[in-house]
């Protein structure tokens, strides 16, 4: 009886089957692949969002905290967090433009 149910089983699912339409045809996206998410525009954008966001910061009491959840967060300790993120951004700017300048003489 069980090897009935499971080959009756089968059958439907291999009947469901050739009734499926392809991927493309249901309506499914192809995810496109990028070069690059990042580009020296964006970086523009950022630096600027970055500056932004430290002078909001520098102009706020200095006894100024947050709290996300439980933990509590204060203003220098977000000015630091900043600071690192733009070294951080510095870095991969020197690296993408190092590659960009390699890729001229490549092509």
């Amino acid at each position: 009886m069980r090897l009935l149910s499971i080959f009756i089983c089968f059958i439907i699912l291999n009947v469901y089957s050739l009734y499926s339409q392809e991927l493309e045809k249901s309506g499914f996206i192809v995810h496109q692949k990028f070069d690059s998410i990042l580009q020296l525009e964006d970086f523009d954008s950022l630096d600027r969002a970055l500056k932004e966001s430290e002078s909001y910061y520098q102009k706020l009491p200095s006894n100024w905290k947050t709290q996300v959840r439980k933990t509590s967060y204060h203003k220098n300790q977000m000015l630091n967090s900043l600071k690192i993120l733009k070294k951080f951004f510095e870095k991969k700017i020197q690296s993408l433009e190092k590659f960009n300048f390699k890729i001229r003489f490549y092509f």
